[in-house]
């Protein structure tokens, strides 16, 4: 991967000593000494471990977080213009969030914005700039051309519709990955978790965290850097051995709330979006490579619990995602039509489904499952989810340098960014960060004492002995059961009350006692899960403590209690900062 990696050993007065050593520029590691590493991490065995601090100093042009399609096309950019660029993916490369997927999504959003979306969207700021930038985004020829995606054909070649039952639409090949990945200009450092940004001064100049397979702690220098993580939906409920939720485990909101907690403001946190996914047998519980179902294109399949159909089938809103949502929580809550679970029933007869999930209808069978035949349980899962900085019309958030490819306010308030305006998004965010380079100031005296205290901070979470200490893993199910209540289609004042109260005490209770059964920091997954577990109780809360104060119904949730849209009092974003340990949320007036 076109990087040389050295591992160093350091006293805390080294450490601070060091970090002002190195050329902002250069994809390589500073390093005084210590132990030789190779391009995969790993450390030869010749070397005799050494005591003290053990850290990497990576230097770049420009940091992208993530390796999704938004990560991908602001490296693309990035790279067209010359700069050296350092990629930070948190899972492997190409099989970690969507780059690991292939789904359907693209073939016909590939003209521009969803239906009935186009007014919200040309309403913001970012919008109207990334389309000046770039005046036919999301271009089937395009996306070809970029190796992401690839649409079914019609026999005449025009291109073929939504719903071709049984066809391959639109799968991502990931060739934009790997042709990043070989460029010279490029370095991937892959399996790293970001858990910090390096705030000196009100400018974002880099971020830092842990190497997974080795435990190394490093820290990425860079004048721009842009975050392309995806939503935190890994908060969302808990079934048998996953979330509901088709998203990856890695989705857990770290670098937004790092940046919350070193005082940028996060957006958008109350919304979200759901389609319906299989949840049996259990183990498949919302996988999009193993599930079945889907969204309103699969209406004619999903059932209440005595056998009825959710939505008719001459309903003609069926069509419109918030709807479907809504209606969806309204049979299953307030008309007490949903399964033990909180789910639907899904009997798929001889419907035609689209190719994501009809491909493992024959995967089922395997399990003894034929839902040809055969009624079994969904339910709303989360595929998306809100929560990001706030951002200016440049995609640059309120860190000077620190740009966001999904930031707050770019979705026309409907949660989470989407997938259908990734390219679109991570293309301008690249070259919004391209054009700040040019012009970017020397950043003077750099304080690089927060890298020091993640540092410790990291390794006192992997290091901690407490009485009657409690696993990552059940802290998670605690945050995730409270989400569940409380994040759904359907949300009442009690419930987000209720989940309130829960992450308050696991934050009091659970959090101080949290314990890993191994300090080895060498491929602890425990730790990882740890360290996630603070991000993933700040953005529950966060959303709830949001979606509570909005009294209406907006985006796909339906608000039992304020079942209408109240544009005259919450036509806003709200805003959320940290104050002292506390949550506080401003209403702030969207971009005309």
């Amino acid at each position: 991967m076109n990087s040389t990696e050295r591992s160093s050993t350091f006293s805390r007065r080294d450490f601070l000593k060091f970090a002002t050593v190195g050329a902002v520029g250069a994809t390589v590691v500073g390093s005084l000494g210590g132990c030789s590493t190779g391009g995969d991490g790993t450390t030869p065995d010749a070397v005799t471990p050494v005591e003290g601090p053990k850290y990497e100093v990576i230097n770049t042009d420009l940091l992208i977080i993530g390796a999704g399609n938004n990560a991908m096309s602001a490296a693309s950019q990035a790279a067209v213009a010359g700069k050296q660029v350092t990629i930070v993916d948190k899972g492997p490369l190409r099989h970690s969030g969507t780059s690991g997927l292939s789904w359907d999504a693209f073939s016909t959003i590939a003209n521009g914005a969803p239906e009935g979306q186009d007014a919200v969207q040309l309403n913001h700021e970012v919008w109207r700039n990334a389309v000046a930038y770039d005046p036919q985004p999301l271009k089937t020829v395009y996306m070809i051309n970029h190796g992401q995606s690839l649409a079914d054909r019609n026999p005449d070649g025009t291109l073929a519709g939504y719903l071709v039952p049984f066809l391959s639409q639109a799968l991502f090949f990931r060739r934009e990955t790997d042709e990043a990945s070989e460029r010279q200009s490029t370095t991937v450092y892959d399996r790293t978790m970001i858990t910090d940004l390096l705030i000196s001064n009100g400018r974002c100049l880099g971020a830092m965290g842990v190497h997974l397979p080795t435990g190394n702690f490093r820290i990425f220098r860079a004048p721009a850097t842009v975050v392309a993580t995806g939503g935190c939906t890994w908060i969302y409920g808990w079934f048998t051995v996953s979330a509901y939720t088709i998203g990856t485990p890695d989705n857990t909101a770290d670098v937004d709330m790092a940046a919350f907690r070193r005082g940028a403001g996060i957006g958008d946190s109350e919304y979200a979006q759901y389609d319906v996914l299989s949840a049996y047998p259990a183990g498949l519980a919302c996988g999009f490579g193993s599930g079945v179902c889907g969204d309103s294109q699969e209406a004619a399949a999903i059932f209440d619990k005595d056998g009825e159909l959710v939505f008719e089938p001459d309903d003609a809103n069926v069509w419109d995602r918030t709807y479907f949502a809504q209606h969806m929580g309204k049979v299953i809550v307030e008309e007490e039509r949903g399964t033990e679970n909180g789910g639907v029933v899904l009997n798929v007869g001889d419907a035609a489904i689209r190719y994501s999930n009809a491909r493992n209808i024959d995967l089922l069978k395997l399990f003894g499952v034929d839902v040809r035949t055969q009624s079994i349980e969904a339910v709303p899962e989360m595929y998306e989810h809100g929560g990001a900085p706030v951002i200016d019309g440049n995609l640059m958030t309120e860190f000077e340098g620190l740009f966001h490819a999904r930031g707050a306010g770019t979705t026309g308030q409907v949660g989470g960014g989407q997938v259908a305006f990734n390219q679109l998004y991570g293309t301008y965010a690249g070259h919004c960060a391209v054009e700040y380079l040019k012009n970017a100031s020397d950043p003077g005296e750099i304080d690089w004492t927060p890298a020091v205290a993640e540092y410790e901070r990291l390794q006192e979470i992997r290091t901690r002995t407490v009485e009657g200490g409690i696993r990552p893993h059940v802290v998670r199910k605690n945050i995730q059961m409270a989400a569940y209540k409380a994040l759904g289609v359907y949300r009442n004042a009690t419930l987000m009350g209720e989940a309130i109260t829960e992450f308050e005490r696991i934050r009091a209770e659970d959090l101080p006692k949290m314990v890993v059964s191994s300090d080895s920091p060498t491929y602890n997954i425990e730790w990882k899960q740890a360290i996630e577990n603070y991000n993933m109780l700040d953005i529950a809360e966060m959303s709830t403590r949001a979606s509570l104060m909005r009294e209406e119904t907006r985006g796909m949730y339906l608000r039992g209690d304020f079942p209408e849209k109240d544009d005259v009092n919450w036509n806003c974003m709200l805003v959320c900062r940290d104050k002292g340990g506390v949550m506080e949320f401003e209403k702030v007036q969207l971009p005309a």
